[in-house]
Order: structure tokens, then C-alpha cells, then sequence
């Protein structure tokens, strides 16, 4: 099973909101985004910390894999908008914003962020958890077991049926890190 791998980066909400997979393979662009910047024309922009989640793919499989993320979005972005008639206009990868609490509360922070369906976790700083306990490999699993059950043929509202009660716990504990569009549509989606 791959890996997932964390990228932290700094900006202004909108810059956080708008960062592709492209970005986040592109070093200058990580180079620029992760060290606060100076103010431009002498305005203080607050900076929030933004955490973005994707699994691990070398250099060498990223063009393999560019054309399965951008349906993988695209699938997730549907769902979503279906079930919640909301679209998600956020990077499909942040997953964690933090923000200094001299400068905001939690509630601006959110407002700034502009999060439409709410998957995305807000706290400050100082606040932020240790992102390696997320329980990636608890949704994995049973992504997984649910997917073989229906291919075997299994109707898939038995299936999310049966399967609701861990789908609601990983809901919560994968929610208290924050969620990709992915995890989000499939967590709230088939539920």
C-alpha cells in the first residue's frame, strides 16, 4: 500500500484554497509557498498554515498517475455536489488550516477559509495534531473490504448499510485531522 505524505505550506487562505496536485509537484512553487513572505505595498497579509495530504508518487509514476487523481476529483466533485448540492472550490488536498490566534478566532479563520461543506479542520497553530496518527490505514481498509464486497456482486446499499457504524466512527476520527474531497465523498457520500 502507498504511503500518504504531508506538506505544510504558508499563505493567505485564498492562496492555501487554490493549490492543484500540479503545484505540489512543482519544488519552486513548494519553495515559495513555505517561508512567510514580506508584505506587499507594506500591507500585512496574516499568513495560515495549510496542510495538504497525498499519497506518495515518485517522480517517475507521476505523469502514470496525474490522469487517475484528475478523474479521482472529478468522481469526488461530482458526488459531493450531488448529495450536498454544494461544490467544493478548495485545494481536493488541504485538509488542516491553521491560523495564529492573536490575529483570528476560529470562526474568522473559517470564514477566510471559505470551506462550503465543512471537511476541512480548523485550529490554531499551537493546536495543530501530530498528523502521522491520522488513521489513513483504518479507511483504507475498509474502503477496501467494502469495494471487494461489491464486486463480488454484493448490492452496494447492503453494503454501506452493513458497514455504517465503522463508516460513521472513521467520519469522526478521520474528521478530528481533516479530510481530502476523496475521503470526505466517500465518507459522507455513501452514508
Amino acid at each position: 500500500m502507498r504511503g500518504v505524505e504531508y506538506t505544510f505550506l504558508y499563505g493567505t487562505a485564498g492562496e492555501l484554497g487554490a493549490v492543484t496536485n500540479e503545484n505540489l509537484a512543482d519544488q519552486r512553487f513548494l519553495d515559495r509557498m513555505s517561508f512567510a513572505r514580506p508584505s506587499k505595498g507594506g500591507i500585512v497579509v496574516p499568513t495560515f498554515v495549510g496542510l495538504y495530504q497525498q499519497l506518495h508518487i515518485t517522480e517517475d509514476e507521476r505523469s502514470t498517475y496525474r490522469v487517475l487523481l484528475q478523474i479521482q476529483e472529478m468522481i469526488s466533485s461530482v458526488l459531493i455536489s450531488q448529495r450536498s448540492l454544494k461544490t467544493d472550490m478548495l485545494s481536493p488536498y488541504l485538509i488542516h488550516l491553521g491560523y495564529d490566534s492573536t490575529l483570528y478566532d476560529v470562526k474568522t479563520a473559517r470564514l477566510a477559509l471559505n470551506d462550503s461543506i465543512g471537511r476541512i479542520e480548523v485550529s490554531q497553530t499551537t493546536s495543530m495534531p501530530r498528523f502521522t496518527f491520522k488513521p489513513i490505514g483504518d479507511f483504507n481498509k475498509i474502503i477496501s473490504i467494502m469495494a471487494g464486497e461489491m464486486a463480488a456482486g454484493r448490492d452496494s446499499t447492503d453494503v454501506v448499510k452493513d458497514n455504517k457504524l465503522k463508516m460513521d466512527e472513521l467520519r469522526r476520527n478521520l474528521g478530528r485531522f481533516g479530510l481530502t474531497r476523496d475521503e470526505y465523498s466517500l465518507l459522507h457520500c455513501y452514508n
